[in-house]
């Protein structure tokens, strides 16, 4: 307990712990082979399925490797990138022995829709280091994966659009939303919260899986949001930045913090997701937005402000929300909707999802 409650204090990592510990983390020879999933998808493949990589023109030292399925159709091609969420993953999102980006990749082409999956920077084939895997690098990697399918002449480069799933269905929003070539967002099981909010509901859930109590989770949850709300309004003095920090920590008898973590609390990362606005980010998309949720989410249930959602996309006739009962997180059909119940679902992805999502996307951008 006092390990998870200084890393609450001294939270910097906000994007490798929304989830539970086992999320993004590489399967082990003691979990269930993919092969033995019965969606998993079994060559012969009725379309291509082709090796590539690319370089991050924003950072040398990354080269992102992935998996490119074509269909055997009429080029060019309509076409989408997969983006993960919180932690590393490789380019199928494995977990459990489940492999949902391949799954979905392979029924997207099979509908005709072209699909890049890629290995996170420092996972599987990709250089780099997953420890730099900060909001700002994961966004430069999906804006080279963009690039890499517009450069493409079987893909039709007015037709590609982004699927996110968990907090990269936060990234790919603030992605469109800067990038004007992008047609279209699909976002998964995506937080909708302010930056705020969505730290402080990491924090009680680190609290809750720590042994900690509701009303302890509530606390802590509460200087989370304190917290937050000191480096929110951080002046552009560092040093008056972190005197401000160093009294909000000596106010509450709390351990004062090191320079490092001082720095990683004022990091470019942590302020730039205390400030995020979700409504002021999604209202500023006039392209089709689908939004999926499972009715049985439990893995960040009080990060689902489907209103906040809806505010957001109200100007957007394109737009669809849908919340699909009885799925959890990853969208598979789940009696408890609990992240301990992950891998003892045979199910990788609902085909009521899948039907949804490729149904929508044919509709918005098909011939």
């Amino acid at each position: 307990m006092k390990h998870a409650m200084r890393a609450l204090l001294f939270l910097s990592a906000f994007f490798t712990a929304v989830l539970s510990p086992a999320y993004g983390q590489q399967v082990s020879a003691a979990l269930p082979d993919p092969f033995t999933r019965p969606q998993t998808p079994h060559p012969p493949f009725p379309y291509r399925d082709i090796e590539v990589a690319f370089r991050n023109p924003a950072d040398p030292e990354v080269s992102l490797a992935g998996t490119l399925t074509l269909p055997n159709s009429t080029e060019p091609f309509l076409a989408v990138l997969l983006v993960t969420g919180a932690g590393p993953q490789d380019r199928n999102q494995e977990l459990y022995g489940h492999r949902p980006f391949q799954v979905l990749a392979d029924d997207l082409t099979r509908r005709g829709v072209a699909v890049l999956r890629v290995d996170d920077r420092g996972v599987g084939a990709s250089t780099g280091s997953a420890d730099g895997a900060t909001l700002r690098a994961i966004a430069t990697d999906v804006a080279a994966g963009f690039a890499f399918l517009k450069s493409r002449d079987d893909i039709d480069d007015d037709r590609i659009g982004l699927v996110g799933h968990s907090l990269g269905g936060m990234i790919v929003s603030r992605f469109a939303a800067t990038e004007a070539d992008v047609a279209f967002v699909v976002s998964l099981s995506r937080p909708v919260v302010t930056g705020v909010e969505f730290m402080a509901e990491q924090t009680r859930q680190a609290v809750l899986a720590a042994g900690g109590t509701d009303e302890q989770a509530d606390a802590r949850a509460s200087l989370q949001r304190d917290l937050m709300g000191v480096i929110k309004a951080h002046p552009h003095d560092d040093k008056t930045a972190r005197e401000n920090l160093l009294a909000f920590f000596s106010a509450r008898q709390r351990p004062t913090p090191s320079d490092e973590t001082l720095s990683s609390l004022l990091s470019p990362d942590v302020l730039d997701l205390v400030r995020y606005d979700p409504v002021a980010t999604l209202a500023g998309l006039d392209i089709p937005v689908l939004a999926v949720f499972g009715g049985q989410d439990r893995q960040i249930p009080r990060l689902l402000d489907y209103s906040t959602l809806a505010a957001g996309l109200r100007q957007n006739a394109g737009s669809m929300i849908a919340i699909l009962p009885g799925l959890n997180h990853f969208l598979q059909t789940a009696e408890t909707g609990l992240p301990d119940e992950y891998g003892a679902i045979p199910e990788t992805l609902s085909p009521r999802a899948l039907n949804l999502i490729g149904e929508w996307i044919i509709a918005q951008m098909g011939d």
